[in-house]
C-alpha cells in the first residue's frame, strides 16, 4: 500500500475515532425522540417513565396515530390499552378487559362487552357499540373496567419505572411540563398527582391524565404478578358500582393507605391534587382557564380536543421552545397571549364561553335569574363584581361569569349544531385584565419586566379585523 494511502486510512480512523467519541458525550445530553427533541433532564424524566395510552375501539383509529407521531416518541417505554387486542398501524394493542377481575368477567355485566368484543373481531354488524346502559354507550361503560387491571399490567411487566403515567386517547402532553410537574418529588413515595375535577370528593381526573408513583403502584399491587391479580380481583365490588374508572384508581390507592395504617394526614402529604388551572388540566384549547394565580405555571395537558387542534398546539409549543431555548414549557400566560389576548374585546356576538363545570371554581352560574334577562344583564352582573374578567351568554338561559382568568372561547352561531335560532355573546374586562396583570407582578408577564418586548395589546387582531387593516380584509370571507 502506497504511502498515501496509508496516511489516508490513518486520518480515515482518527475521524471516526473522533466522531463516536463526540457522540458518546453528546448523545446522553440531547435525545432525538421521532418528533420531539428532548434535552438532558426531560429525556431522563421521560425514560424513568411507563406510559399507559388508554384508548377505545370506536374512537382509536381516529385519535391514537396523533400519539404515534407525538406522544409515544417522548414516552419510549408505553402500552397502548383498550377494549380489544387488534393492532393499529403496527402498535400491538392490549386488550385489558381480559385482565379485569374474575368475578367481573364471568358477571352478566359484562355479557354485552361480550357480544360487542365479537362484533369488532368477527366484524359482526348487528350494532352492540351503539348499546345504552345507564344512559351511556357501552364503550363508555366498558371504560370503568380499564384503568385498574391496565396499572396491574404495567407494573407486572415493569416495576424499574419511577412514575406510570395514564391518559386517555383524546388525551394531548407536552413532556416538558410533565417533567415539570414530577421533577423534585421522590418516586418511592406513595404519590398520585393529577388534577382534581371540583366535585364533592378528591380524585385524579383521568382526562388530564393520573401519575402514580413507583411507590403508590408498589402499595397497591404488590411485588410479584399473583399479587397484581389479587388486588385487580379485590376491586370488584367497587369496579361494579363506580362510575368511572379515574375515580376507581384513587378509591383503590385510599383503601390500601387505609390498609397499610396511613393516617388521613399522611394520605393526604402524598396527594397531589392539583386544581383546576395548574398543570395537568382537563379541558380542551377553547375551553381551557388561564387562571392569575397560575399564570407562570406550564400546561401540562389538553383534553377533549382534536387532531387538528392538537397539531397546532403542538407547532405553538415547538416554536416556543426553539425561540426561548432548552426544554421551555408554555405556560398559562404564553396561552393568554397566543390564544385569548388577540380577541379580547368588550363584546363579541357569536360566542360563548360555557362549559359545564370546567371552569370550577373561576365561574359563577346563573340560570333562570335576572342575569339571564338580556346579554346586558350579564354584562352588568360581570361589571358588578370585581374579580369578574370575563361573561358569556346565552339567550334566554344562561349566564356565566369567569372570575380571576379568562377562556379564549369559541364560535357559536345559528349554523353551529347546537346554537341554530340562538344568538350567543360573549365580552371580556380588557382594562380590567391589564390592571391585573400589573398589580399581579407576574416575572412571566412582559408588562411587569419588560414593556419593549409587548408586541401585541389586548384585543389587537380585533381592532385590526374591525378597522380592516389587516394583510387582507378577512370581512370578505365571512
Amino acid at each position: 500500500m502506497s504511502q498515501f494511502k496509508q496516511e489516508t486510512k490513518k486520518r480515515g480512523v482518527k475521524w471516526i475515532l473522533l466522531f463516536l467519541l463526540v457522540s458518546i458525550v453528546a448523545c446522553p445530553l440531547i435525545i432525538w425522540k421521532g418528533t420531539y427533541v428532548l434535552q438532558d433532564d426531560v429525556a431522563k424524566i421521560c425514560d424513568k417513565t411507563y406510559l399507559l395510552l388508554k384508548a377505545g375501539t370506536e374512537t382509536m383509529e381516529s385519535r391514537v396515530p396523533v400519539h404515534m407521531a407525538t406522544t409515544l416518541k417522548a414516552f419510549r417505554h408505553h402500552q397502548i390499552y383498550s377494549d380489544s387486542d387488534v393492532p393499529i398501524f403496527g402498535q400491538p394493542v392490549v386488550n385489558i378487559i381480559k385482565y379485569s377481575t374474575k368475578a367481573l368477567f364471568s358477571d352478566s355485566v359484562l355479557m354485552v362487552y361480550k357480544l360487542r368484543y365479537r362484533e369488532i373481531v368477527e366484524s359482526w354488524g348487528w350494532g352492540a357499540r351503539n348499546i345504552i346502559i345507564d344512559g351511556r354507550k357501552i364503550g363508555w361503560y366498558v371504560d370503568i373496567f380499564k384503568n385498574i387491571p391496565a396499572y396491574a399490567h404495567a407494573w407486572s411487566h415493569d416495576k424499574s419505572k419511577d412514575w406510570y403515567f395514564m391518559i386517555d386517547d383524546d388525551t394531548f402532553l407536552l413532556p416538558s411540563s410533565f417533567a415539570a410537574a414530577v421533577a423534585g418529588k421522590n418516586p418511592d413515595d406513595v404519590l398520585i398527582i393529577g388534577r382534581n375535577v371540583g366535585y364533592n370528593w378528591f380524585f385524579a381526573y383521568g382526562g388530564s391524565g393520573i401519575v402514580l408513583s413507583r411507590g403508590a403502584m408498589k402499595l397497591m399491587y404488590g411485588q410479584g404478578t399473583e399479587a397484581a391479580r389479587a388486588a385487580v380481583d379485590s376491586m370488584h365490588d367497587n369496579l361494579k358500582s363506580n362510575c368511572c374508572g379515574d375515580i376507581a384508581v384513587t378509591d383503590m390507592l385510599n383503601m390500601v393507605a387505609n390498609n397499610a395504617h396511613m393516617t388521613p394526614d399522611e394520605y393526604m402529604r402524598y396527594t397531589d391534587f392539583q386544581d383546576d388551572s395548574a398543570i395537568f388540566q382537563g379541558g380542551p384549547r377553547d375551553e381551557l382557564i388561564a387562571a392569575f394565580r397560575n399564570w407562570c405555571t406550564p400546561i401540562g395537558s389538553f383534553h377533549h380536543g382534536t387532531a387538528a387542534s392538537y397539531n397546532e398546539i403542538f407547532v405553538w409549543a415547538e416554536n416556543l421552545r426553539k425561540e426561548r431555548g432548552g426544554n421551555y414549557a408554555p405556560t398559562y400566560y404564553d396561552f393568554y397571549e397566543r390564544y385569548i389576548m388577540p380577541h379580547v374585546t368588550t363584546e363579541l356576538i357569536g360566542w360563548t364561553a360555557y362549559h359545564n363545570a370546567e371552569y370550577g371554581d373561576n365561574a359563577v352560574f346563573h340560570a333562570d335569574s335576572p342575569e339571564c334577562a338580556s346579554a346586558d344583564s350579564c354584562r352588568n352582573a360581570c361589571e358588578n363584581e370585581l374579580t369578574c374578567m370575563q361573561w358569556s351568554y346565552e339567550p334566554g338561559s344562561r349566564c356565566v361569569l369567569v372570575n380571576n382568568g379568562v377562556v379564549a372561547g369559541q364560535a357559536k352561531n345559528e349554523y353551529s349544531p347546537d346554537g341554530y335560532g340562538k344568538e350567543f355573546v360573549m365580552g371580556y374586562m380588557p382594562s380590567r385584565i391589564i390592571e391585573h396583570r400589573k398589580n399581579a407582578s407576574l416575572v412571566c408577564d412582559p408588562i411587569n419586566t419588560d414593556v419593549d418586548k409587548i408586541v401585541h395589546t389586548e384585543g389587537w387582531l380585533y381592532k385590526q379585523f374591525k378597522e380592516g387593516s389587516l394583510p387582507f380584509d378577512l370581512k370578505s370571507l365571512v
